[in-house]
């Protein structure tokens, strides 16, 4: 029997994530021996993602033709995960997190600022 077109890519895309997984693991095999925790937290970055992807195929769409789509519940945790990387640098400089909104915005993101609260 012949398989469709739409079973040959998720079958392709599942190897893709099983790739992707392997490397993932593999960056933090490697990470663990920095000892640099914000090194580590760069793995749970690279894994949100590849839960991004997963959910992407089960819902039909293929991750090598689209952008990712993320859900409220994935940007929470890569919210976390930036926090863990950056946020005592940024929340010590208010010019890091206005370069950073900045550079968002140029890339088209509605970044808005507000006002500080003193």
């Amino acid at each position: 029997m012949f398989e469709t077109v739409k079973d040959a890519i998720t079958k392709d895309r599942t190897k893709l994530i099983n790739s992707l997984t392997d490397a993932a693991d593999a960056f933090y095999k490697s990470a663990l021996s920095t000892d640099l925790h914000t090194w580590l937290e760069l793995t749970g970055l690279m894994r949100e993602m590849i839960k991004i992807y997963g959910a992407m195929l089960g819902e039909g769409v293929d991750p090598m033709c689209n952008s990712p789509r993320p859900k409220k519940h994935n940007m929470n945790y890569i919210a976390e995960k930036l926090d863990c990387i950056f946020g005592e640098a940024m929340r010590s400089n208010p010019e890091l997190v206005q370069a950073f909104a900045s550079a968002l915005q140029m890339k088209g993101w509605p970044i808005r600022f507000a006002k500080r609260i003193a």
